[in-house]
């Protein structure tokens, strides 16, 4: 707890007892997570995610951290506030992050501070060129937050709360402190010591940073990063980006670009002492790439070998050996294994870099693991890399990876440019052991000694003369800033572009002598000032030189055809849309389909004709079929593709039923966080009012008076036909069939909008005037207290009447119809009745059937998912829209293309199923009577609803629903055909064509069981 070796304790475990850990401790259950399938298994799979990615009450962020306002330590990775504030940071950082100049103009000031400062260490140090490296190594984050004058005292305020932080934040410290906080009040005592330091380092750098920084802030003129966060303040993010917010900010970039990247570049050097041959090959590979010039971040990928170090340094030194905790909100499982709710999990880090069954040698620090047979770097796909998580994964990894890998690259090959790095002479070079780091969740690097000397060092100069004769030949297009390590420049200089250029490698001296030099006849010279840092000289011919820039200018147009003929005929083929039908066929097709509702018949011959996707190009535009289950969750989840495949297209019904899309089935906007807030709302009315009736709805008991039911059940009726894909698209899209008189659109359009009027006044209106604040009555009566408690500024009138909308239509029409075709079903399979009836008596009993039964009847739940396969009530699901090009395997679906999940077609694939047509709930059954897990390929292939982010909200709703229904009724009675009719057949004309497939009428004979 003190002393911060939670991470050894960490690995101890792990040798043995495995890949998970669990330690009940007086702090709370710690979970040691040990491999990297494991972390992310439990951070990023869809069933876990959202509930372990949260953090646990800390000091740190409670009291630090200005109350979690933070991204670090911050809580609720589900609150809009949370996943503001980590894209506000993730945009301030990429605002200098990797590839972008601003970044690098700073960062080459700071190197050439830095170099100078070491090149005067060398000189103070003597012969032996021996000096402690520690301060010489820290990063100056100061200058990335705001401009800041060399007697500033930020840099020893950010070094003094950095020591502070590392100890405190110590997973156990952090947790002790908070949950026993008379700990931080006790006199003498080592706890009260370091929380107050802590807060008062932290209070004396705000001083500093935050509150100088305010009163110096000009609008529209933003320096450095806290420029950036106090203009978004200003511009239109003031009633959620407080103060608080950008202190708490400041410290994760004080945190993530100063204490963790020092204590790398520290490491990395103290390795490449003990490694020489390491530090040669990287020096070889920056002399071949880089020559004399500064480096760039556009050399990273030319240069595998140097990134392959920095990968083998995060790896070896593991400097947030278990990154920062995380906590269960909900119990948890995972690996065959129960996580109590509460649980604090820690990525084990440290364990997972020196596994000896994941890493060959892991304790010999050899770049070429991350390299492949020729030299290159494994991509981040590669099982090495895959097992390598410096930076966490998912919802809670580093947010300047980017940021802090593009720093060090830039550190590391400007200083092995310019200096070696060797064993000091009268000192020992530091040993790599434990012992050489201080614990913390930060491991700092103590201070050592090392020889630093100069490159180049021992190489004569060159005279006057011989600089004459180099730099100013008679090439004037030409500038050669030279001394022995020449530096050809740029070629083509002129005199806009000579401002832009520096060289690296001019000392003082040579310019000085390059100043004395005369201009050769017909010569001007032009002397310019780089950054304050080295002249320039170049001498231009005095006579007009236009025409060499024509020549030049031909010579690059020529080369430029040269290389685009090039491109055409050796660059691979443009990616081609998938297959598809076209011509009359098609058109007949889709005419029949838009008032019949039959696309899904379509879409099903489509299939077996062209294969698992299939485009049409209509009159109402693109139509895409996906037709396995793979590839729907190759579009929908993958994420590459989810951000811009998961839209839906304008319809009739979001823009004019449910009130301007403000429903969540039909809203657009999945990136918005009030589409994010709606579908949250929605989602949590489902959970707690569980199974829906027209009380549930309401809140009230419908007498046998009431019109409610009716209501319901004409509004049904017309959103099942105007929903239908193509009837939706086509009236949107050419709206005056809604106005053509006696036609049939008009007629639905009509009678649909009224119906739905009906409904809301009598649910809505009437609910609305009859709700008492704080007794809410209802799913309803729970929407109106959410928009009076704290969402009246987006939650209107019309997004509850549209989520009423969305409730009814998942809620009412697809559960309804379910249970009605799973009776049908009983009706002509009496034997898969009966073993359902059995299951039942065996262990229901005469009790009234609970939830907690469902694990115990796995026969009844594979019933149920059988109706689900067999009936495919939703065939084609919702469609969706891509809002830019995809590439899905060796096709390119273009933009504004209708998605449509084919799943009528996947439940009947032959390929896929086993006697499709046949009624064998048996399929989702184990050898030993157990429900297929959701993870098996016969569950993986079936999507009765949907899949990622636009997954039906309700599916734990409706199938808890269907299973109360199934075992209640099948407990009481049989279903069995009936006497004086005939029973209706399982053939496609029983059902009627729409977006849900509706069945029609039919009779049943029901008897009541006997005891």
């Amino acid at each position: 707890m003190k002393g911060g070796t939670l991470h050894l304790l960490g690995e101890k475990l792990a040798r043995q007892y495995g890949d998970i850990v669990m330690c009940r401790t007086i702090i709370g259950n710690l979970c040691f997570l040990n491999s990297a399938r494991l972390v992310r298994q439990v951070f990023t799979d869809k069933g876990t995610e959202l509930v372990t990615n949260d953090r646990p009450p800390t000091f740190s962020g409670a009291e630090v951290a200005y109350n979690y306002k933070d991204v670090a330590f911050g809580d609720g990775v589900k609150s809009s506030n949370w996943l503001k504030t980590r894209k506000l940071f993730h945009s301030t950082l990429k605002f200098y992050g990797s590839g972008v100049e601003k970044l690098e103009r700073t960062m080459h000031s700071e190197l050439s501070r830095l170099s100078e400062d070491l090149e005067e260490l060398i000189k103070m140090s003597g012969e032996d060129g021996c000096q402690p490296l520690g301060e010489s190594c820290d990063l100056k984050i100061e200058n990335f937050l705001s401009t800041q004058g060399p007697d500033s005292k930020v840099p020893e305020l950010i070094g003094d709360y950095a020591l502070c932080i590392q100890k405190v934040a110590s997973p156990t410290t952090d947790s002790l402190v908070y949950n026993f906080p008379f700990l931080r009040f006790l006199p003498g005592t080592y706890y009260k010591q370091l929380c107050d330091k802590t807060l008062k380092c932290r209070n004396a750098l705000m001083e500093q940073v935050f509150t100088k920084g305010k009163a110096n802030h000009v609008p529209g003129q933003p320096k450095g990063m806290l420029g950036v966060l106090f203009e978004e303040q200003m511009n239109n993010s003031r009633d959620w980006l407080t103060d608080d917010h950008i202190r708490a900010l400041i410290l994760d970039i004080v945190g993530g670009g100063y204490v963790t990247s020092t204590e790398l570049l520290k490491s990395f050097f103290l390795y490449l002492t003990h490694n020489p041959q390491v530090m040669k090959r990287i020096q070889e590979e920056v002399d071949s790439v880089m020559g004399p010039r500064l480096p760039s971040f556009d050399d990273r990928k030319a240069m595998p070998f140097t990134e392959a170090a920095i990968l083998e340094g995060l790896r070896v030194v593991s400097v947030l050996p278990l990154g920062l905790p995380h906590l269960t909100r909900e119990d948890v499982s995972t690996g065959g294994f129960y996580l109590p709710k509460g649980t604090m999990l820690l990525e084990n880090v440290w364990w997972m870099n020196r596994d000896p069954t994941a890493w060959e040698d892991p304790e010999v620090f050899r770049p070429d693991r991350f390299l492949d047979d020729e030299g290159q770097l494994l991509p981040a796909t590669h099982p090495t890399r895959m097992r390598f998580l410096p930076f966490g994964v998912g919802r809670r990894s580093c947010s300047g990876e980017n940021f802090a890998r593009s720093r060090a690259f830039l550190y590391v090959t400007t200083l092995l440019q310019q200096f070696d790095f060797l064993p000091p002479v009268n000192h020992d070079l530091l040993p790599l052991t434990q012992d050489s780091w201080t614990d913390g969740i930060v491991l700092q690097l103590k201070p050592y000694h090392v020889a630093i000397k100069k490159r180049w060092e021992n190489e004569d100069r060159m005279s006057s003369q011989d600089l004459h004769r180099h730099a100013w030949n008679a090439d004037y297009n030409q500038s050669i800033l030279s001394r022995t390590f020449r530096d050809s420049a740029r070629a083509g200089l002129t005199r806009e572009a000579v401002n832009d250029y520096t060289s690296p490698t001019l000392s003082r001296r040579d310019v000085n002598i390059l100043r004395q030099l005369p201009c050769g006849k017909g010569q001007t010279r032009v002397h310019t000032r780089h950054r304050e840092r080295l002249d320039i000289i170049v001498c231009y011919p005095d006579q007009d030189y236009w025409f060499q820039g024509l020549k030049m200018t031909w010579l690059l147009v020529l080369a430029g055809l040269f290389v685009y003929l090039l491109h055409k005929v050796f660059s691979p083929r443009q990616r081609e849309v998938p297959p598809g039908p076209n011509g009359v066929g098609l058109f007949c097709d889709v005419f029949k389909a838009m008032k019949g509702g039959t696309l899904h018949l379509l879409g099903e011959k489509l299939a077996r004709q062209y294969g698992d996707i299939v485009m049409c190009r209509t009159i109402i535009g693109n139509l895409c079929f996906l037709n396995s289950a793979r590839l729907v969750r190759q579009v929908f989840t993958d994420k590459g593709t989810e951000l811009v495949t998961n839209d839906r297209p304008s319809t009739f019904t979001g823009a004019a039923v449910a009130y301007n899309f403000k429903d969540v089935i039909f809203g657009d906007g999945i990136k918005s966080s009030d589409w994010s807030k709606k579908r949250r709302i929605l989602h949590s009315t489902l959970k707690v009012h569980g199974i829906i009736s027209l009380r549930q709805v309401t809140g009230e008991t419908q007498e046998h008076e009431s019109k409610v039911p009716q209501l319901i059940e004409d509004l049904a009726v017309c959103l099942q036909k105007i929903t239908n894909p193509v009837t939706d698209f086509l009236i949107h899209t050419y709206p005056f069939f809604r106005f053509l008189p006696g036609s049939y659109y008009k007629e639905l359009c009509g009678r649909t909008l009224m119906n739905r009027d009906a409904f809301e006044r009598e649910v809505f209106t009437k609910g609305k005037a009859k709700h008492i604040p704080g007794e809410p009555k209802g799913m309803m009566g729970s929407l109106l207290e959410e928009q009076l408690s704290n969402s009246s500024s987006w939650l209107t009138d019309d997004h509850i009447r549209a989520l009423l909308l969305d409730i009814i239509g998942a809620g009412y029409v697809t559960s309804v119809e379910l249970l009605k075709t799973f009776f049908l079903y009983m009706a002509h399979y009496p034997q898969v009745m009966k073993r359902i009836q059995r299951e039942i008596d065996s262990v229901v009993g005469l009790k009234e059937p609970c939830f907690d039964d469902r694990k115990k009847l796995p026969f009844t739940e594979a019933a149920i998912l059988e109706v689900l396969r067999a009936a495919s009530a939703i065939p084609l699901g919702v469609a969706h829209e891509t809002r830019e090009d995809v590439t899905i395997g060796d096709f390119c679906i273009p933009r504004w293309t209708m998605l449509f999940e084919n799943m009528w077609w996947m439940n009947r694939d032959p390929t896929a199923w086993e006697e499709p047509n046949v009624f064998r709930p048996e399929r989702f059954l184990d050898d030993e009577g157990q429900l297929l897990p959701p993870t098996h390929p016969t569950r993986m292939r079936f999507l009765p609803f949907g899949v990622g982010r636009r997954s039906c909200p309700g599916e734990n709703f409706a199938r808890s629903r269907a299973f109360l229904y199934v075992t209640t009724l099948l407990q009481q009675f049989d279903f069995l055909p009936p006497v004086n009719h005939d029973l209706l057949p399982l053939t496609q004309d029983s059902w009627s064509d729409g977006i849900v497939l509706q069945l029609r009428p039919y009779h049943v004979a029901i008897k009541e069981r006997s005891q």
